[in-house]
C-alpha cells in the first residue's frame, strides 16, 4: 500500500473516531460542568493547572523521539519504557512534596485531587512506548479504537458520579480511569512487550533528540497553564472555572484537530528527505487546517452568549466576553501547532525552543498585566496576541525548511472570516437575526463563513479533497515483497517476525 493511502486512510481513521469521541464527550463534559457549577469545577480546575506544571516532569516526550527515527529498535522501546516510568515517579514525589502545602492553603479534598492526577500521569507516560509503537507502524484503526474506549467510558463514569454528588472528584477520578484503560488498551493491542534490553547508545540517541524536546515542552507547559494558574491564585475558585471553560471551548478545535497534529509529525519525519513531498505535505495540512478552524472560530467571535447558553446555561454567563477575545486564537492555535510539528519531524527541536522562549516571556508579560489589571478579559487578550506573535514568528523560521504556501491560500480564510463577520453584522442590525431562534444563530456563522470561502475560491477546495480521495485509490507497494526492516521486529511473536515499512514513494 503506497504511504500517501496509508497516510489518508490513518487520517479518517483517527479523524472520524476523534470527531465522534470528542462530540459526545463533549456533550458530556458540558452536562458534568452544568452539575458542578463554576466554584466546585474551579476547585479541580486550580488543582489541574498545578497539575500541569508538574507534567513538566514528563516533557521529554520520548514517544515524539520514538517516532522521528529512522529505525527503531527494541532497545530503543525498552529504554524508553524505563526514563517513563522513572519520569512518572519523580512526578509523584513532586506531587507528594506540594499536596500538605494546598492542603493547607486550599482544602485536604484540593490535596488528594493532586496526588490523583499524579497517579493518572505515571500511568499515562507509560502509554507513551506502545503507542508510539503503533504510529510508527501506522495502526492508526487500532489507536482510534483505544483511544475512544479510554476517552468515553470515563467520562461517562464522570457523569454519574457528579449527579451522585461526587463533586471535583468526579472529574479526578475519570482522570485516573481514562489513563488507566489507555495504558492496558494501548499495551494489548501494540504487541510490545518489555524485555529488559537497555543500550546506551539508545539513551544517547532518544536524549539528543528529547533533551532539547524537554526545554521546548517545558515552555509550552507554561503556556497552557500560566494564566489559569494566575487567575485561580489570585482571583479565586469561581473566576478559574469561569476561565477555565472559556478556555475549554476555545481549544475544542484543537483538540478535534489533534489526530492531524499526531499524523502530522509522522509524516513530516517520513517525508523529511524528499523536498517537494514534504512541501505539497506542509501546504495541503495548513490548507485544510486554517478553513476548517475558522469556519468553527467564527461562531466564537460573532455569537459568544448563544454559544454559551447553548452549551453550560446561563450560570455560565460571564465566559462569553471571553469567548470573543479567544475566537481567532482557537482557529490560529492548531496551525502553530502544526508548525511545531513540522520542526519535530525535521528534527529542529532546537528552533522551536527559540520560538518557546520568545513565546513564554511575552505571555508571562501579559499574564503580569493581567494581574495587576485584575482582569480575565485581559488575560484572554494576552493570550490572542501572544498567540499571533509566536505563530508570525514560527512561521517565518519554517521558511528555512520549507516552500511557503502562496500567499493566497493564506489570507483568502481570513478574509472569509471578515466577510461573514460583516454580513452577521448586516444582518443582525437589519433585525434579520431575531427571526433565528438563539440556539440556532452559533450554527448561522460557520455556514456565513463556509459560502463567502467557496464563493471567494471557487473549486479550489474541491480539488484539494479530490487529491486527497486519489491517494485513497493509490495501490502502489511501498516496500518490495519480502523485503523486511531488520531494525522493527514484532515483540508479539518473540521478536522474530518483522514488519515491513512504506517508503515516501508518492505524495502524502
Amino acid at each position: 500500500m503506497s504511504l500517501g493511502r496509508r497516510f489518508v486512510l490513518g487520517s479518517l481513521y483517527l479523524g472520524t473516531g476523534h470527531i465522534l469521541t470528542n462530540a459526545l464527550n463533549l456533550a458530556i463534559q458540558i452536562a458534568v460542568a452544568r452539575l458542578l457549577g463554576p466554584v466546585e469545577f474551579g476547585l479541580y480546575a486550580f488543582c489541574f493547572a498545578i497539575n500541569e506544571f508538574i507534567n513538566v516532569v514528563g516533557a521529554f516526550s520520548l514517544s515524539f523521539a520514538l517516532i522521528q527515527r529512522e529505525e527503531a529498535t527494541q532497545a530503543d522501546y525498552d529504554t524508553a519504557l524505563l526514563s517513563c516510568a522513572l519520569q512518572g515517579l519523580a512526578g509523584l514525589a513532586v506531587a507528594a512534596a506540594i499536596a500538605p502545602v494546598l492542603g493547607a492553603a486550599r482544602s485536604r479534598e484540593a490535596a488528594w485531587i493532586l496526588m490523583a492526577m499524579a497517579l493518572a500521569r505515571v500511568l499515562r507516560l507509560l502509554c507513551q512506548v506502545p503507542q508510539a509503537r503503533l504510529e510508527r507502524h501506522l495502526r492508526y484503526a487500532r489507536v482510534t479504537a483505544v483511544t475512544a474506549v479510554a476517552a468515553v467510558v470515563p467520562n461517562l463514569l464522570s457523569l454519574g458520579l457528579a449527579w451522585a454528588g461526587w463533586g471535583a472528584w468526579s472529574l479526578a477520578t475519570r482522570d485516573v480511569a481514562a489513563a488507566a484503560l489507555l495504558l492496558a488498551g494501548t499495551w494489548v493491542v501494540a504487541g510490545y512487550r518489555y524485555r529488559g534490553q537497555l543500550s546506551r547508545s539508545s539513551w544517547r540517541a532518544l536524549m539528543d533528540f528529547a533533551r532539547p524536546l524537554f526545554a521546548s515542552r517545558a515552555l509550552e507547559i507554561l503556556m497552557e497553564r500560566l494564566d489559569a494558574l494566575a487567575i485561580g491564585s489570585f482571583f479565586g475558585n469561581r473566576p478559574i472555572g469561569i476561565y477555565h471553560q472559556a478556555r475549554f471551548l476555545s481549544d475544542a478545535g484543537f483538540i478535534a484537530s489533534r489526530p492531524v497534529e499526531r499524523i502530522g509529525l509522522n509524516l513530516y519525519a517520513r517525508v523529511q528527505h524528499d523536498r517537494p513531498r514534504l512541501d505539497r505535505a506542509w501546504d495541503l495540512v495548513n490548507y485544510f487546517l486554517l478553513r476548517v478552524m475558522l469556519a468553527g472560530a467564527s461562531a466564537l467571535l460573532l455569537f459568544p452568549h448563544e454559544v454559551v447558553e447553548l452549551l453550560l446555561g446561563n450560570e455560565w454567563a460571564e465566559v462569553a466576553p471571553l469567548l470573543r477575545w479567544l475566537a481567532l486564537y482557537a482557529g490560529l492555535l492548531p496551525v502553530f501547532h502544526n508548525a511545531k510539528n513540522l520542526l519535530y519531524g525535521l528534527g529542529e527541536v532546537r528552533t522551536m525552543l527559540r520560538i518557546r522562549i520568545v513565546q513564554a516571556l511575552l505571555f508571562s508579560i501579559a499574564v503580569a498585566l493581567a494581574v495587576v489589571l485584575g482582569s480575565a478579559e485581559a488575560m484572554a487578550a494576552g493570550l490572542l496576541a501572544t498567540t499571533l506573535a509566536s505563530l508570525a514568528l514560527a512561521w517565518a523560521w519554517t521558511r528555512r525548511f520549507v516552500t511557503s504556501p502562496p500567499a493566497w491560500r493564506l489570507c483568502v480564510p481570513l478574509l472569509a472570516l471578515a466577510v461573514s463577520t460583516a454580513v452577521c453584522a448586516l444582518l443582525s442590525f437589519a433585525g434579520t437575526l431575531e427571526s433565528v431562534p438563539t440556539l440556532v444563530r452559533p450554527f448561522v456563522a460557520p455556514l456565513v463563513f463556509t459560502a463567502a470561502l467557496f464563493g471567494l475560491e471557487g473549486s479550489t477546495p474541491a480539488r484539494e479533497l479530490r487529491y486527497l480521495r486519489a491517494q485513497l485509490g493509490s495501490s502502489e507497494v511501498a516496500t518490495p515483497a519480502g523485503t523486511t526492516d531488520p531494525n522493527e521486529r514484532d515483540a508479539s511473536a518473540g521478536g522474530q517476525a518483522r514488519h515491513t515499512r512504506p517508503t515516501p514513494r508518492d505524495l502524502p
